[in-house]
């Protein structure tokens, strides 16, 4: 068992050594801390365990939440007319979902 602020490192570094043989984790999590390292092609996913879709809320007591919720959407949408959320999402692994939902 690791942990601390390097523990993802750490057990990416023990699953490239041989000292363990998997390692459970969120996949962009492994997938951007291997590529930080230059490791990324050491690893091999074992598969995705959950797929849960992550979503964001704003309470409805709040005066502030719609504003909030449309400032959030519009500035995704924005980021995504430019092609700073690929640059952003490239940076850790990721891909846009919009994208990925598009081509299903």
């Amino acid at each position: 068992m690791v942990n601390g602020e390097q523990a993802v490192a750490q057990n990416i570094k023990r699953l490239v050594l041989g000292r363990i043989d998997v390692y459970v984790e969120a996949q962009a999590v492994v997938r951007f801390q291997a590529g930080k390292d230059g490791q990324a092609d050491l690893l091999e996913s074992a598969g995705i365990l959950n797929a849960t879709p992550l979503y964001v809320a704003f309470s409805p007591q709040r005066a502030t939440s719609a504003a909030y919720a449309r400032m959030l959407a519009e500035g995704i949408d924005e980021l995504r007319a430019t092609g700073k959320l690929d640059d952003i999402l490239h940076k850790y692994a990721l891909h846009d979902w919009k994208r990925d939902e598009a081509q299903q």
